[in-house]
């Protein structure tokens, strides 16, 4: 069951990894649990440190309709945002994002 069990984990990375969309994974608070190369680069954002560290910390100033639609996604609900964003080097990126909550 085990072999199986890392299998799967290694199929699902695979896949995360190799999808042509941006995605990225939270924890409750935001914090990244990891993101695919496609997020990293669309979002001008560094790999290094990712994991833990804030997504609000990469979007600062974002509108606080984010943060509601993030505060009903982790109580179960699927939400689409579009949105103009300011990263914090001051690039403007054009959104289309799905936030779905994942056990």
């Amino acid at each position: 069951m085990h072999s199986q069990d890392n299998r799967q984990s290694g199929l699902l990375s695979q896949f995360f990894e190799s999808t042509l969309v941006s995605v990225a994974m939270f924890d409750r608070d935001m914090q990244y649990i990891k993101a695919n190369r496609r997020y990293l680069d669309d979002y001008r954002l560094n790999a290094e440190n990712i994991t833990g560290r804030s997504f609000y910390d990469d979007f600062p100033d974002l509108p606080q309709g984010w943060q509601e639609a993030h505060e009903r996604c982790l109580a179960g609900a699927t939400q689409r945002v579009e949105d103009c964003i300011v990263h914090s080097d001051g690039a403007t990126i054009r959104a289309h994002w799905e936030l779905q909550p994942w056990h």
